[in-house]
Formats: structure tokens, C-alpha cells, sequence
């Protein structure tokens, strides 16, 4: 099959973990292709070549003019299979991970879930058989609302990686029977949790969907706390997130952030940026990306590169640099930045608040001479990059260490609006979010800065959808506006 990031190996893994799950039992129809691409947000031919993947791999019949139908489930037994042996270390990883960002991810999709899609909840309440599809869908409407790709893309990553292990590791807690009732009454409470956000009630509709949650994690924590000590020598499969479907132009995107850096004299004129090894682990990509990205700065002569020495700063760029990279000035280029910002937004509080108290000296010195920066056009993006990177090298949670890294990439898809100079970056509540973020940095209030820093995302979020609108981005308005 095509690359691992592929779009359609992206549909193939999803599909076929629903398949794992039991979801197209009991005769329920398979999506036609069409049906998939526009599930998927693909073009027909992905979606073709992934049907063509499941049915060559024995899973599912497909006839022309007929219905396709399921043959079989990948594994018979997951929890016994070499594929859950090499991946439970990074699902329980996985597993503290969601504990720590499903239920803000949830909460922001509930509130922002509209009339027209409530309207479409009485079938999930009357689905059969007793699974967790109800749960799914309903968490699936949830993410529909949000706007966004990128979480979807997320969250279709982590179901391909978890497949149907959490479904049955219930199942082997509960029992089929006892477990699809314990999925019933989570999809009730979710669907109360919906009605009371819809109705504006939504402090009681964040404490019943956190009481599910809880309940949900606590049997789950069981399992993982009593495994077994994994092998030393048994070779373990990490999770990995990849936002982009296809081949990543990720030196573009750095190139731009370091061409800003230099225009704000970050990397003045005449001195070295930093070795290959450091802007590689600054940027969490591999050292080829670096230098791609440095062979592009040098081929813009902005800087050069000396062999044994570094590679210098020889100019700044002019106004005309930047749309000189062409693959950062589509539409797409900066919906994937706002919905990176909006995901910041909904999960950076109580992710921050974790990892803030594993953070190193050296690190809060960072953030710490960010939040000082006087000038307000940088502030928001110097302290953004200084918190993202604390939490990328500091968080225990490998999984968060990776959806941030990612998050940090998408982001740089918006230093291209920093070279317009028409960018009005007055974040209303600044001097009050400052003074907070200083204070709580001093006295080491975890909490409290983690609140500062949802402020100044939030602040920013609004501040940059605001100007995407402004020069018509395509779709920016469905990409909705957390709620504080």
C-alpha cells in the first residue's frame, strides 16, 4: 500500500479498526465510497484505493451494484494479538493522555453542536446492539462541531492506534453483556451532557460529561495498573500523530518562522543561527528537514551556509520572501494554523497545569523573559513557542509530548501573517493576563498561569480568526470559538 501517512491508509486503519469494533454487525450496511470520501473529507480515488486495501486483506466483500458487505474482524482475539503486546505500553501512555484533554475536547464540541445536528440523535439513541458506536457517534458529533480537521485527523489516528482495545479490555472486565448496558448508560449521560450545553446549563452539562469520563478512565486504569511488567526486549510501537495526510512540507513552514525570527532580530544579521541538531529538536522534525529547510534560506540568500562553521545570517527578507514560498499561501495553510490555535486553546489549561510542576528551571527562565518582552506584537507568539516547548520536552506523557510537537509544526503556518504589518495585535485583556501570567510564574501557581495562558490563547484565537476573515479565508467562520 501507499506511505503509512497516506490518505488512504488513514481510512484504511480507521475503517478497519470500526471493523474490530463490531460497528457493521448484524447486517448494517458499509459506507459506499462516496459516502467514506465525504465522512473522510477526501477525494473519491483515496477512498477507492482504501475499499480496494480492506477487500484484498479479506475483510470485506465488495460486488458491483451490491451492498459491501463485512467477511471479518482483523484480530480474532486483540488483547492476545502481537500487535496489542507491541503497542500496550504507548496505549497506556495514550490512555493518561485522553484522561488529561478528552473531556475540554468534548465539553468545547458539545457547546458548539447546533439545532440541526441534535436533530440528528434520535437514531443513535435507538441503535442496537449494545456497543460503544453509541459513544462514538455521539463523541464524533462533538468533534464535527469544533470545525476542525485537525482534531479529526487526531482522533482518527488515535482510533487506528488503539483499535478496539479499550472496548475490550471492558468486555473482558464486565463481560459482553454486562458492558454494552455499562456503554448504554455512558451514552445517555453524554446525550444529557449535549442537551444541558444546548439548553446553556453548561456547568452542569461539563459535570455530568466529566462524571462519565471519570468512570470511564477509573475501570480503565485497572486494567493498565495490573498488567504485567512489559519485556525489556520486546520491541514496542509508539504513538504517532501526523496532521498532514501525505507528503509534509515541513521545511517551508520552518523556513517562514526562522525568516521572522530574523526580521525580528531574534538571529541578527551576522551571527549563526543555531546548529542543525538544536533547530531539529527545537522544531521536533528530523535533521533532513533542517537542512531542507536551510538549503531553501540559502537558495533565498538569506543566509549561507560554510562548511565546518554554520550557517550565517546574511540578510533580512523583504516583503517579497514570503510569498515567494508558495505551499504556505494557500487557504488550507491557514485553517491548519487557526484550528492548531483553537486546539491550544481547548486543551492548553489543564496540560500546562500538569507539566508546569516537571518543567525546568531553565525552561520558566524562558517563558519567563517572553512574558517580559514589551513589544505586544511578539509577546503572544513568544510565549506561546516558550510554553509549547516546555511542555514538549517536560510532560511525562509521551502522547501529549507528541500532539504538542505537532501543534508547534501547525502553528508555524501562521508566521506568514506576521510579516503584514496591517495585523492589529492589541489583545484586549493584555496588561491583566500579563500581571497574572508573571505573578503565578513567581509564586509557582500552577493553576493560576495555566488560566493566564488559556486567556492569552483565547485572546489570540479570536484576535487572528478575526484577521483570517478579513482576507476571506475560506471556511475560517466554521472553525468555532472555544468557549472560556
Amino acid at each position: 500500500m501507499s506511505n503509512f501517512n497516506s490518505q488512504e491508509q488513514m481510512i484504511y486503519r480507521s475503517l478497519a479498526g470500526q471493523i474490530q469494533l463490531g460497528f457493521y454487525q448484524d447486517g448494517e450496511r458499509f459506507p459506499t465510497i462516496q459516502e467514506i470520501a465525504d465522512r473522510y473529507g477526501v477525494s473519491y480515488c483515496p477512498a477507492q484505493r482504501a475499499l480496494k486495501e480492506l477487500k484484498k486483506d479479506g475483510l470485506i466483500k465488495v460486488a458491483r451494484g451490491k451492498e459491501t458487505v463485512v467477511l471479518d474482524k482483523p484480530y480474532d482475539n486483540y488483547l492476545e494479538s502481537a500487535v496489542f503486546y507491541q503497542r500496550r505500553p504507548a496505549l497506556k501512555d495514550l490512555f493518561y493522555s485522553l484522561q488529561l484533554i478528552s473531556s475540554s475536547i468534548s465539553f468545547q464540541g458539545l457547546c458548539a453542536v447546533e439545532e440541526k445536528d441534535i436533530s440528528r440523535l434520535p437514531g443513535i439513541e435507538h441503535s442496537c446492539p449494545p456497543s460503544m458506536k453509541r459513544l462514538y457517534q455521539l463523541f464524533n458529533i462533538s468533534l464535527d462541531a469544533l470545525g476542525s480537521r485537525t482534531v479529526k485527523s487526531l482522533y482518527y489516528d488515535i482510533g487506528a492506534f488503539a483499535e478496539s482495545s479499550f472496548q475490550d479490555i471492558l468486555y473482558a472486565i464486565y463481560g459482553k453483556e454486562k458492558a454494552g448496558a455499562y456503554f448504554n448508560q455512558l451514552s445517555e449521560t453524554f446525550l444529557r451532557s449535549l442537551k444541558d450545553c444546548h439548553a446553556h446549563h453548561y456547568i452542569e452539562g461539563f459535570n455530568l460529561l466529566k462524571g462519565i469520563e471519570q468512570k470511564f478512565f477509573e475501570d480503565l486504569e485497572h486494567y493498565f495498573t495490573d498488567c504485567p511488567a512489559d519485556s525489556s526486549d520486546q520491541i514496542y510501537q509508539p504513538f504517532t500523530w501526523e496532521p498532514y495526510k501525505g507528503r509534509a512540507r515541513y521545511c517551508d513552514i520552518i523556513a517562514m518562522d526562522l525568516l521572522r525570527k530574523i526580521n525580528q532580530g531574534v538571529y541578527p544579521v551576522n551571527t549563526l543561527l543555531p546548529r542543525k541538531s538544536a533547530l531539529a529538536d527545537m522544531y521536533h522534525v528530523s535533521k533532513i528537514t533542517i537542512r531542507r529547510t536551510i538549503e531553501l534560506l540559502d537558495k533565498l540568500e538569506i543566509t549561507q551556509t560554510y562548511n565546518g562553521i554554520g550557517t550565517s545570517v546574511i540578510c533580512k527578507s523583504d516583503s517579497s520572501i514570503p510569498y515567494r514560498i508558495k505551499s504556505l499561501m494557500t487557504d488550507d495553510s491557514f485553517k491548519m494554523f487557526l484550528e492548531a490555535l483553537q486546539f491550544l486553546v481547548i486543551t492548553c489549561e489543564p496540560v500546562m497545569q500538569y507539566t508546569f510542576t516537571y518543567c525546568s528551571p531553565s525552561s520558566l527562565d524562558t517563558i519567563a523573559a517572553a512574558i517580559s518582552t514589551e513589544e505586544q506584537l511578539a509577546a503572544p507568539t513568544l510565549i506561546t513557542g516558550a510554553c509549547l516547548q516546555a511542555v514538549v520536552h517536560h510532560c511525562p506523557l509521551a502522547a501529549i509530548r507528541e500532539i504538542y510537537g505537532k501543534i508547534t509544526l501547525l502553528l508555524l503556518n501562521g508566521s506568514i501573517l506576521h510579516f503584514n504589518d496591517s495585523i492589529p495585535m492589541q489583545l484586549p485583556d493584555w496588561p491583566d493576563i500579563r500581571r497574572q501570567l508573571s505573578q503565578s510564574l513567581d509564586s509557582r501557581e500552577s493553576g493560576n498561569f495555566a488560566a493566564a495562558f488559556k486567556r492569552l490563547s483565547g485572546d489570540y484565537f479570536i484576535l487572528m480568526k478575526k484577521h483570517l476573515l478579513k482576507l476571506d479565508i475560506a471556511e475560517v467562520d466554521n472553525i468555532c470559538c472555544p468557549r472560556s
